[in-house]
């Protein structure tokens, strides 16, 4: 892992992509030392070509200060030298405006300035630097000069002129000072820095048989003796336990050479940034730059859009096969720290797919006919299987969000067993849409989402307490199911091992169910178990119809689905038309003739071996009406 991120790296440093640097939102300042005066630039970011003869506007300034920016930040916060100061970097200063009052108000502004020359100087030698050396000095000096809090206070004084006449205020929450200096010495002190605290952080911490090193967290690579305590950058401790490596030779699990340590602090600073997840192709150098540069070009581009624009630029000559031999990365910040939730190697991405939905059933909200791709997939079938509740959209926004890694908050799904399903099947199908990993869904999987799913919905009262709500929700889920199944289910079990799609074979059981009410000779064949369980759905149907409840909704349908055998299925069937026959005339010939085959029939199979074709004949058009 290391040895990719380091190549990464690399290659986007020798390219220049991800090197778009940007100044930290506040009051940036830029002080050289010329003549032994101190020379000062400011402005405000972000901004707009602010119209006030005293606020300034330089984009050069502004470029200059985001590029020294990048060589003040650590590891978290405990690469601070103080608690208020956010730089890990001697020749920077930055805080809050409040910190700032707080010194100010406690007249300890100097001390403070003086204390973090001390505590940062120690990461940079200033040998054969002599005039480096007084010209810092100088610029700690004008710090702490009543000249420079004076110049501070007019900005600030100019700032709210600008904000009383103009409709957008300016706010400048932060302050950014910086030494202008040559960039090298920037990063040297960073780099000096990192070392000395994360050795610092080992020795201080206390071990346990899962940790090592400081606190960034995933970053795997083997222990060597050749490697120093003042080497080790990050630990792993997981509560995950499972998914830890037992069989490993080594104590520590986690040490990086000196040499690759503001490398690797560099890419885990980007990557919170990056998209989720993030791909890192192997000797792909171009498609790594491509990656990134899609990625700079639009801030919100996921792992799907950086994807779908890589596949549709065919005039940069990539195919197909050149998305493959990638290693995915998937990082996101808990608790202020960057945790790796997953890392592995895929071998081939597959793009393109070909799942035909087949709506069987009518419903309102239509679903497409033809998923073209994994992540039509996804924005499909995994939104629909869940609920909404593990990929959902944001109508309003019209963006999309997923919850694969994440805590999962039982309150915030919508019944205790969609909150079961996301927690037991999530990575399955993250791994499929994300890594290829065609057998990471299974016919059992589905067959659980839904059919639990289904139960979930005839006793939800909260989400879909009217029969439409319900009935929608329970046919979309049948449409899905019935139409993608087989490329999952290759034998198709879940559905007696037909050698069709079931929403065909569903086609084909509407047809025989309304050849048997209509034609005096048609009767049940034997081994006909699937069109009798269909028939039979058709007369659930039909005698729940006719009730007349103030509640009646598809609830009464539950009844039916915890019997164990047919037998109690049609004892249940019997109890109904007794209560309900005063509805049902007694020449109704559609009626009498579909019950009479059912009664007379015993199938083979057992109702838990039917119980998806009992489903298609009660949602089906129903043929005695």
């Amino acid at each position: 892992m290391i040895d990719e991120i380091i190549n990464f790296e690399n290659s986007l440093e020798q390219s220049g992509e991800g090197k778009d640097f940007f100044p930290k939102s506040g009051l940036n300042f830029l002080i050289s030392i010329e003549n032994n005066e101190p020379i000062i630039k400011w402005g405000i970011y972000p901004h707009e070509k602010i119209n006030h003869e005293k606020i300034q506007f330089d984009t050069e300034h502004f470029n200059k200060c985001g590029r020294l920016y990048s060589f003040t930040t650590g590891l978290g916060n405990n690469k601070r030298h103080d608690r208020k100061n956010e730089s890990c970097n001697l020749f920077s200063y930055i805080l809050t405006n409040q910190s700032i009052d707080d010194i100010l108000t406690n007249s300890d502004w100097d001390t403070s300035v003086e204390n973090f020359k001390q505590k940062s100087s120690i990461y940079f030698d200033f040998k054969d630097k002599e005039q480096l050396y007084f010209d810092y000095e100088k610029f700690i000096v004008y710090l702490k000069s009543e000249v420079f809090l004076k110049l501070r206070e007019e900005i600030y004084q100019n700032i709210e002129s600008h904000n009383a006449i103009e409709k957008h205020p300016i706010k400048a929450e932060k302050i950014l000072i910086f030494f202008d200096t040559d960039e090298e010495y920037y990063k040297n002190a960073k780099i000096n820095c990192i070392k000395a605290k994360s050795g610092k952080q080992h020795r201080n911490k206390k071990k346990d048989k899962n940790t090592q090193g400081n606190c960034l967290k995933g970053v795997p690579i083997l222990e060597n003796e050749q490697y120093k305590e003042s080497d080790i950058l990050s630990g792993f401790s997981d509560r995950k336990e499972f998914l830890q490596h037992r069989t490993a030779v080594f104590k520590n699990d986690y040490k990086i050479s000196s040499n690759y340590l503001t490398i690797i602090n560099d890419f885990f600073t980007k990557l919170k940034g990056y998209p989720k997840p993030l791909p890192i192709f192997i000797d792909k150098e171009e498609l790594n730059r491509k990656v990134v540069s899609i990625f700079e070009k639009d801030k919100k581009s996921t792992f799907e859009d950086i994807f779908e624009k890589i596949y549709t630029v065919r005039d940069e000559g990539y195919k197909d096969s050149d998305l493959q031999h990638y290693y995915l990365l998937y990082a996101q910040t808990e608790n202020k720290k960057m945790v790796i939730k997953d890392f592995e190697f895929v071998p081939s991405f597959t793009y393109k797919t070909n799942y035909v939905i087949d709506s069987v059933f009518d419903t309102e909200r239509k679903l497409p006919n033809y998923l073209a791709d994994i992540f039509d997939f996804q924005k499909v079938v995994v939104r629909e299987l869940f609920d909404d509740c593990l990929f959902r959209k944001d109508d309003k926004a019209d963006t999309y969000s997923n919850n694969y890694w994440g805590e999962v908050k039982s309150q915030f799904c919508k019944t205790n067993n969609n909150y079961r399903l996301i927690l037991q099947y999530r990575k399955a199908f993250y791994d499929f849409i994300y890594k290829s990993k065609k057998q990471a869904i299974t016919g059992y999987m589905l067959k659980d989402i839904v059919l639990s799913s289904l139960v979930d919905v005839l006793q939800d009262e909260k989400y879909r307490p009217s029969d439409k709500l319900k009935e929608e929700r329970i046919k979309l889920l049948l449409n899905l199911y019935f139409s993608i199944n087989q490329n999952f289910d290759k034998n198709n079990i879940n559905f007696n091992k037909i050698e069709i799609p079931m929403a065909t074979k569903t086609k084909e059981l509407q047809a025989f169910a309304q050849n048997l009410v209509s034609k005096e000779e048609k009767h049940f064949e034997e081994n006909e178990d699937m069109e009798f369980a269909f028939c039979f759905g058709q007369v659930v149907y039909y005698l729940l119809s006719q009730s007349e409840a103030s509640n009646k909704n598809h609830s009464l349908l539950l009844a039916y689905l915890q019997k164990a055998d047919f037998d109690l299925l049609k004892q249940k069937a019997k109890e109904d038309f007794t209560k309900y026959s005063y509805k049902i005339s007694f020449n109704n010939r559609k009626f009498n003739k579909i019950c009479s085959e059912i009664l007379g029939y015993t199938p083979q199979k057992k109702f838990n071996d039917l119980n998806s074709f009992f489903l298609a004949g009660y949602f089906s058009k129903n043929v005695i009406y």
